[in-house]
Order: structure tokens, then C-alpha cells, then sequence
């Protein structure tokens, strides 16, 4: 069965970035955002911009309501993103965006994306399908 990522943002987000690692960094700005954000519309491009940067909000939201250890790289991951996005010239090269990303915020992104699906695996599993019968909490408890 596929994975359905469209309920976890931070799936959703690893997969724009790191299709933004692989676009060249003497690319031009706008070029770049038009192939990944899949629009060549000057006003739709700045709404799905918009739109990233909310994601990467929704990203730190979700992990610090299921993982709140966690969320220190994603909240930073979303500063260097909110930080890339103003910062760049759209007319510049790709580079005056990539450069604000670490590599080390982007692989715990990936991270948070395996906790989320397997969150929502676990979320899925029926309870009463498990084999209950003869299982005690504690296997010293016999002992007691």
C-alpha cells in the first residue's frame, strides 16, 4: 500500500527541500521555486511560498504536540527557511536560498516524518487484535 503523506507536514516539507537540494546553486531563484512549486505565475508562486512557510509552522505545531523533545532542529529548520525566503532574490541565483538550509535540520526533518507515519500506524493498530490472553504486565509478577 502507498503512504499517504498528505496528513503529515513534515513529509510534506521533507520532500519540497529535498527537492531544493537537488536544483543547481547558479540556478535562478524564481526557475528554481517555478519547477519545485510547480507554478510559473508570478502570484502564485509568492502564495505557495507563503504557503511553505506555513507548512514548516505546522511542522514545529504537530511535533510539539506529539514530540516536544524533538522539536528544537524543526523550530530552527524553520528559522533558516523563514530567514532563506526573505533573504533571497528571487532574479538571484539559487544559492542566496540554499545556502540558509543545514543539512542537519533537513535530516531531522526526515526524522520527524518517520515518527509522525509511525505514530500514525500505531494509531491504526485495533487493540483488540492483539493476543491478550495469558499476558501478565509484568513478568516478575508471578514472583511477587
Amino acid at each position: 500500500m502507498a503512504k499517504n503523506i498528505a496528513d503529515n507536514p513534515a513529509h510534506r516539507l521533507h520532500e519540497i527541500l529535498l527537492e531544493c537540494k537537488n536544483i543547481g546553486s547558479n540556478e535562478p531563484c524564481s526557475k528554481a521555486w517555478q519547477k519545485i512549486l510547480k507554478s510559473t505565475d508570478e502570484a502564485e508562486l509568492l502564495t505557495r511560498l507563503g504557503k511553505l512557510l506555513d507548512l514548516a509552522g505546522e511542522v514545529v505545531v504537530v511535533m510539539e504536540s506529539a514530540f516536544a523533545r524533538h522539536v528544537g532542529p524543526l523550530q530552527q529548520l524553520r528559522s533558516q527557511l523563514y530567514k532563506g525566503v526573505a533573504e533571497q532574490a528571487l532574479n538571484g541565483r539559487w544559492s542566496s536560498f540554499r545556502s540558509h538550509l543545514d543539512d542537519n535540520a533537513i535530516v531531522a526533518l526526515g526524522f520527524a516524518a518517520a515518527l509522525l507515519d509511525e505514530r500514525e500506524a500505531l494509531r491504526s493498530v485495533d487493540a483488540g487484535s492483539l493476543p491478550m490472553s495469558g499476558m501478565t504486565l509484568c513478568p516478575y509478577s508471578a514472583m511477587l
